[in-house]
């Protein structure tokens, strides 16, 4: 039988070549390593990470415009239909037929006159003063009375200060709507009386009364002896509110301020 030869180890030589082979290779690559390193730090650093700029915090809201009050310093405001008119179309004494001092609210100031919202009828009646016949101050304050909601909102500013369940006018003498101000406040003299400790009156006219309970038929802001009857429709077409509310509303709210009355 021919027996298979058992493997023999390498022989010298040939691990004599293989190891000048790894020599080679090994001396191949220290000499390109730096280069490599080279290449590497002669590259630009990469730029620094930016970071996203954060969006601009949003601006306030503007503030409501402030309401410009002209309080007469005459004894009487003659009312023209425009400047370049020389004949007055009213006259209106001041004080009023309560007397406490005429105010109007300024719609728009023009050189030395001003256009003005009047406290008279018909409902929405403008015209033009003199600025010197008036004082003018300023009111940060305004009313809103919605009345389907039977509901009144006062403001200072931007802040809703007040919100009040209010009684309105009833059906056959309703409240009238329009953009009207308070024309001046008036110590009812009783406090348990229908009126309530105090009264605003508006510049805002009964579309069904010519006269009432002695006066022109003005709707007035006022207190009640009946606030179980708040929210409902049962006034002449003026405005209710507890007592306690309008007594607030008399240490706050200066005449002049406007007021709109909306359905």
């Amino acid at each position: 039988m021919v027996s298979r030869a058992a493997p023999t180890a390498r022989s010298p030589r040939v691990l004599l070549a293989a190891m000048v082979a790894l020599a080679f290779v090994a001396v191949g690559c220290s000499r390109a390593d730096p280069e490599r390193r080279a290449a590497v730090s002669a590259a630009p650093a990469p730029p620094p990470a930016v970071e996203p700029a954060a969006p601009p915090a949003p601006a306030p809201p503007p503030s409501p415009p402030k309401s410009l009050v002209a309080t007469a310093r005459v004894p009487a405001v003659q009312v023209y239909a425009d400047p370049s008119t020389a004949t007055p179309t009213a006259s209106i004494a001041n004080p009023n037929d309560y007397g406490v001092p005429v105010v109007f609210l300024v719609k728009a100031p023009l050189g030395d006159w001003l256009h003005v919202a009047l406290p008279k009828r018909p409902n929405g009646a403008t015209g033009w003063i003199r600025a010197s016949d008036v004082t003018l101050t300023e009111s940060e304050w305004r009313l809103k009375v919605e009345l389907g909601a039977r509901k009144l909102t006062v403001w200072k500013g931007a802040d809703v200060v007040r919100e009040e369940t209010v009684a309105i006018g009833m059906a056959r003498a309703p409240t009238p709507t329009g953009d009207f101000y308070l024309t001046e406040l008036l110590d009812t003299g009783n406090p348990a009386g229908p009126y309530g400790p105090w009264a605003f009156g508006l510049s805002a006219y009964s579309d069904v009364y010519t006269s009432f309970a002695g006066g022109p038929g003005q709707v007035g802001l006022h207190g009640t002896n009946e606030p179980t009857k708040l929210g409902r429709d049962v006034s002449h077409g003026c405005i209710r509110v507890t007592n306690e509310a309008i007594t607030a509303l008399a240490t706050e709210l200066p005449v002049g301020s406007p007021i709109t009355i909306v359905p």
